[in-house]
């Protein structure tokens, strides 16, 4: 599969997909449905011999709002569709056209959420934000204390990978052991 996993809204996209068992020149069409909130997104291919041509404009890219899209890529032939992959895409935002940018992650701003509905000084977006299909404000004082303990378990994970991508000591512990001998 040669799906993109990452790309800044208002890209261009181009990639090939091979399918051998549902070749473009024998008339299957390849399609993708991306979904992120909303209705779903649909990329159509075009054949190219016997692979498909995937080709999203900047145009259609710089439409769609930043986060984790879920994706499924699907063939049809006439009456028959088969699902043939799925994964997501991280559409990141367009600081050419953006008018203002939130660098928390998803987690980070949960976290943030949790605890300032635990201090009783949520904002009106903490206020309505929902995890696990029940606003924040609903939950008792005792399953926000858990969520936040899972949140920042979430949160500091995050920041450990960032800093091991670029090249930094994690911040972790080492524990070593000596045997007797």
């Amino acid at each position: 599969m040669n799906e993109p996993t990452t790309i800044t809204a208002g890209d261009t996209l181009s990639w090939v997909e091979s399918l051998a068992d549902y070749p473009a020149s024998s008339g299957w069409a390849l399609t993708y449905a991306l979904i992120l909130s909303g209705g779903p997104v649909a990329i159509s291919s075009a054949a190219s011999g016997d692979d498909h041509a995937v080709i999203v404009t900047a145009a259609t890219s710089a439409a769609w709002p930043a986060g984790t899209y879920a994706w499924q890529s699907y063939v049809t032939k006439g009456a028959e569709r088969h699902t043939v992959g799925t994964g997501s895409l991280v559409v990141r935002p367009n600081f050419a056209t953006a008018t203002s940018h939130d660098p928390r992650s998803q987690a980070k701003k949960i976290l943030d959420a949790i605890e300032a509905t635990i201090l009783g000084k949520a904002s009106s977006d903490q206020q309505i934000m929902i995890v696990g299909g029940i606003h924040l404000t609903k939950y008792p004082v005792a399953d926000l204390l858990v969520l936040r303990d899972r949140y920042a378990a979430i949160v500091q994970q995050e920041q450990r990978a960032a800093k091991i991508a670029q090249g930094q000591a994690s911040g972790g512990k080492i524990l070593v052991r000596f045997g007797r001998g």
